[in-house]
């Protein structure tokens, strides 16, 4: 949460700023802007699809929308780059189509998400016995500090 709080901060600060600050063609500000959400976008995508390899519904719908949100901002940059007032219509329609198909399986994975959250909190508030220590499952595979509790048997 404190990093949460802090990002809100800072986002609130740049807000505050860009106030004041005039706006104009082809500002360099948005142009770094455009460009850096494209960049990170398209890398995400890549770094998802070269290190996952089980994919559920909420990770492909993260995946596509996504690709969508990099293809768009990547057009951006083209007609800004290129001096074009246009952008490619199938550049637009694949930014679309990755929405249309990412968007219902990302909110399908988020409420499947949440059920299963849900139902585990009952679960651990239902259970009198508190969990022994092979109830506990650290991850070996990604060495992070994620506890999953399983329930007493």
């Amino acid at each position: 949460m404190k990093r949460l709080g802090i990002s809100a901060a800072v986002v609130s600060a740049v807000w505050v700023g860009l106030q004041f600050h005039p706006q104009q063609r082809n500002d360099p500000i948005d142009m770094v802007t455009v460009i850096g959400i494209g960049v990170t976008m398209v890398s995400a995508v890549l770094v998802m699809v070269l290190f996952t390899r089980t994919w559920s519904s909420r990770g492909i719908g993260v995946l596509l929308t996504t690709l969508g949100t990099g293809v768009l901002y990547s057009a951006a940059t083209y007609a800004r780059l290129s001096d074009k007032s246009t952008t490619p219509e199938w550049l637009i329609d694949l930014a679309r189509a990755c929405y249309l198909v990412g968007a219902p399986l990302f909110l399908f994975g988020l409420a499947v998400w949440v059920w299963q959250r849900i139902v585990l909190a009952r679960e651990v508030a239902n259970d009198p016995a508190p969990p022994d220590a092979e109830d506990i499952v650290i991850s070996e595979t990604m060495r992070t500090d994620s506890v999953r509790y399983t329930g007493s048997q």
